[in-house]
């Protein structure tokens, strides 16, 4: 089943045409595909190894014991029909009919498990391998690298130099002019190349590229996540360009990455007055290196590459430009050449093949960061949005220890048959082929050679062929001792092995895609923007006359404690100024008010399960021009059992003024005018008996937090009302108020859950990701301004039936152990529980006699 997700855009909501751009945003298809994990092969294997290690038993001693069964049965009823004349079955029953079945039943057991072991071996020979997938929260992740390239044709600091160029041609415009030719005796194409380029922001490195001199910029050390704990912020200025539309490309990419010839299209563009907030997940690959598929590091492999396409280059220039590496070709010195090279590099760069050109191995360790638009700001932002990472490990499924024990219960099923067994049977052969050669040459006198050899090996017997009972020799009592203590160190080493893999409880994740008829609706929480508290008001107002402040934004909350107004009441009053709109709702959601950091939050839950469309939250709020920031809202998706009270301010999404969106889970609808693809993941952890990984129920999980947290959140006299120290007094006056509220918004952005808690994991946890689905912006037209309503809407709904379920399961059980520890037994000792008691009772008597011996 395949998803593929439609990128729509338009530039405003009241355009004479709007542009449909359809496009793959990547190459990267998620492909989940369902499979049997237990063949009828691998059934029989372990039923053979099971028969084999607890009764000892073959399908030829099952049939030999079928016989013996039929033949008391006979005894038994002949000896009780005295006065009947037994029929004479017995002496006859080996018949020609039974000798047929017989010998039909050892055939057909001697092809199947011919083929099976055949096809055990191919299946090991072909290498097969699974993919196991696993999300990872880390406290710590890896900050990608940041390409800046500058817009082809905007060059910032070759402006002048065109601008005089173009009055020498007589050019209306600058833009005419390309930068090839400035080219003249003072300033070569590297030196032209090096201008090519953007203003530089902090420490990088230059990259030259096909696109001109880029600036890349790389954090090496790990970051501590706390969602947007370390965010890049580039600020463009406004000059001159020839592309009105784009300010910059940029690329998110590896650190080891080559991006010398990555085109253009690979890039991301970077709009004037549009500042995206772009937040982006990782995913990281492993395969595995084969024979018929290699792979190595990404720095090799990017070096493949580029080396590659040099090579192409190489056969269809004249001249070089500074970015590639070819020493053997002069770099282009004139306007004619150095065009002519650009345009067959651009052109290459857009119709190379790596796969089918290059040769190069794949990468065997590969992190890929996918980027999320999240809302528009005033510059270009860049943050990890969460910090699961989905680590998708490709490793072998079938390895020597399991062909080893297949073998085993084939051979053990079906012939009855070990590699002890296999040894006397050779033995027996070798023996019937020297006996049956040495009968046909009696009548020919043997010459000295073959007598020497009967004299030594037959030790005088009178058939000329040894005894079952005559001694063996030096060389075969060692060879048989060697063939023994091999095959005893290998089924030693391989039930060591099989069982150590049992204790480390192996565990593999099963991905599904499900579609449910109805599902689980998420709670919304909505909060006051930082500061923009409406019923607060008019008290800020009066405070700040009172103060001579400019503006009642400077007056916190907090400072309106007074006898009339404890910190109670004016956390209540920290509020929310919305409606919900109840227009067709199936059921009201149960609405809560909640004290937390932002102040008081309100909780809808839909306890109900809902179907695709059924419920749509729509949440109304009046455009109140005298609010100190331009949100209206903060909000989040979460799970009911979620405790949100102290949840950083950094979690919560912010819902600017006179903009319509919508937010979604999973895929696509009918909406426009913008679209993101989003997801909705079950991660299921079954209730495994690991140390130290202790999994218990959410609502343990998250009071376990809140009480860590607000354990290092201690003040040491008073409290906020959203803490629950009962022992201590609540702030009585502004001052204390606000030293509580800012260690308290302190530690709630850089408490570190993973190393300062303690806390379980979530056995069954819902994680609702949303995007952001569309946007309406305020339009300019003034005539189109009176239509806009002075109210600011948000949706909420569920965009998809579709659930990605991750569940966590063992994959060795118990009886997968026994099933190989009996085809291990079974194949190198031709042992069974039986056939262990037996020898055990063999070494006790042996004891005893040599005891018994030894006391006379």
């Amino acid at each position: 089943m395949m998803f593929c997700t439609l990128n729509i855009s338009t530039c405003s909501r009241y355009p004479k045409k709007r542009p449909l751009s359809v496009y793959f945003d990547d190459n990267l298809i998620e492909e989940i595909e369902e499979h049997y994990s237990y063949r009828f092969i691998s059934f029989v294997c372990d039923v053979g190894g099971n028969f084999g290690f607890f009764l000892g038993l073959s399908i030829l001693t099952a049939f030999q014991i079928g016989e013996s069964v039929i033949v008391y049965a006979f005894e038994t009823i002949r000896s009780k029909l005295k006065k009947i004349k037994p029929p004479q079955l017995v002496p006859h029953l080996r018949t020609f009919a039974y000798k047929s079945l017989q010998f039909l039943l050892i055939s057909s057991c001697a092809v199947a498990c011919s083929y099976q072991t055949y096809d055990r071996l191919n299946f090991f020979l072909s290498g097969p391998s699974e993919t196991k997938v696993s999300l990872i929260r880390n406290s710590s992740v890896k900050f990608p690298s940041t390409t800046m390239c500058p817009s082809i044709g905007n060059y910032g600091r070759l402006v002048e130099g065109r601008i005089q160029k173009a009055k020498e041609r007589k050019l209306n415009n600058f833009c005419d002019v390309h930068p090839f030719a400035l080219l003249d005796d003072t300033r070569n194409i590297s030196t032209i190349w090096d201008l090519m380029s953007g203003s530089r922001i902090f420490v990088k490195t230059n990259t030259r590229t096909m696109l001109g001199t880029c600036n890349t910029y790389s954090y090496e050390n790990l970051v501590h996540f706390q969602k947007d704990d370390f965010l890049l912020i580039f600020l463009f200025h406004n000059i001159q360009r020839c592309i009105e539309n784009s300010l910059s490309l940029f690329m998110i990419h590896d650190d080891n990455e080559i991006v010398t010839y990555k085109p253009a299209n690979e890039f991301e563009a970077n709009k004037p007055a549009i500042g995206p907030v772009y937040g982006f997940s990782a995913k990281r690959f492993k395969i595995l290196n084969r024979v018929n598929r290699p792979c190595d590091t990404n720095t090799i492999v990017n070096k493949c590459k580029k080396n590659c396409f040099e090579n192409a280059l190489k056969n269809i220039s004249r001249c070089r430009l500074p970015l590639t590496s070819l020493p053997e070709i002069p770099l282009c010195a004139d306007e004619n050449d150095a065009l002519v090279a650009y345009n067959q590099l651009l052109h290459l760069t857009a119709s190379f093949n790596y796969f089918k050109r290059c040769n190069c191995p794949k990468i065997c360790d590969e992190i890929i960061y996918t980027k999320h638009r999240k809302f528009i700001s005033n510059w270009l932002n860049i943050y990890f949005d969460d910090n699961a990472i989905e680590e998708i490990e490709e490793y072998y499924s079938y390895n020597l220890v399991s062909l080893m024990c297949d073998f085993g219960g084939n051979l053990g099923l079906f012939l009855g048959l070990s590699i002890l067994a296999l040894f006397q049977l050779g033995e027996s052969f070798v023996a019937y082929a020297f006996k049956t050669i040495h009968s046909k040459m009696n009548k020919i006198k043997p010459s000295q050679l073959v007598t020497t050899f009967q004299n030594n090996s037959n030790r005088k017997t009178t058939t000329g062929f040894p005894d079952a009972n005559s001694k063996r020799g030096f060389v075969y009592k060692f060879l048989r001792f060697l063939i023994i203590s091999l095959s005893t160190i290998a089924c030693s080493y391989q039930i060591y092995d099989q069982f150590n893999f049992f204790l480390s409880r192996p565990i593999e994740t099963k991905v599904s895609l499900i579609r449910n008829s109805s599902f689980k609706f998420p709670s919304i929480t909505l909060c006051p923007p930082d500061g923009d508290y409406i019923p607060l008001v008019e008290l800020r107002r009066q405070k700040s006359i009172e103060r001579n402040f400019s503006h009642f934004c400077d007056v916190h909350p907090l400072t309106l404690i007074n006898d009339t107004f404890n910190i109670s009441t004016i956390w209540t009053l920290m509020s929310v100024n919305g409606t919900l709109n109840l227009t067709d709702l199936p059921t009201i959601p149960h609405k809560t008010d909640i004290e937390a950091v932002r102040g008081t939050c309100n909780t809808y839950s839909h306890k109900k399960l809902v179907q695709n469309d059924d419920l749509k939250l729509i949440f109304s709020f009046k455009n109140n021009l005298s609010l100190c920031d331009d949100k209206v809202i903060t909000f989040m998706l979460h799970n009911d059992d979620d405790i949100m009270t102290y949840k950083p301010l950094t979690g919560f999404k912010s819902h600017k003024i006179l903009t319509e969106v919508s937010y979604v889970q999973d895929f696509e609808s009918n909406q426009d005018p913008v679209r993101y693809k989003s997801s909705c993941k079950r991660m299921r952890e079954k209730l495994l008996r690991k140390l130290p990984e202790k999994h218990h129920s959410m609502q343990v999980n998250k009071k376990q937090r809140q009480v860590s947290l607000e354990s290092n959140c201690r003040s040491k006299n008073n409290r906020l009302p959203l803490t629950s120290f009962s022992e201590l007094p609540l702030c009585a006056n502004g001052e204390e108020a606000l030293v509580a509220y800012n260690q308290l918004r302190h530690l709630s952005v850089s408490f570190n859950y993973f190393e300062q808690c303690k806390c379980p994991k979530i056995c069954d946890e819902m994680i609702y990701t949303d995007r952001l689905k569309m946007i309406d912006s305020k339009p300019t037209d003034p005539y189109l301004l009176k239509f806009y309503v002075d109210v600011t809407l948000l949706t909420l709904y569920f965009d998809d039936d579709v659930i990605e379920e991750i569940v966590e399961k063992y994959n060795y059980s118990f009886v997968s152990f026994i099933g190989n520890v009996g085809g291990n037994l079974g194949l190198f000792l031709g042992l069974s529980i039986p056939g262990l008691f037996q020898l055990a009772e063999s070494v006790i008597v042996y004891s005893f006699k040599k005891i018994t011996n030894l006391t006379k």
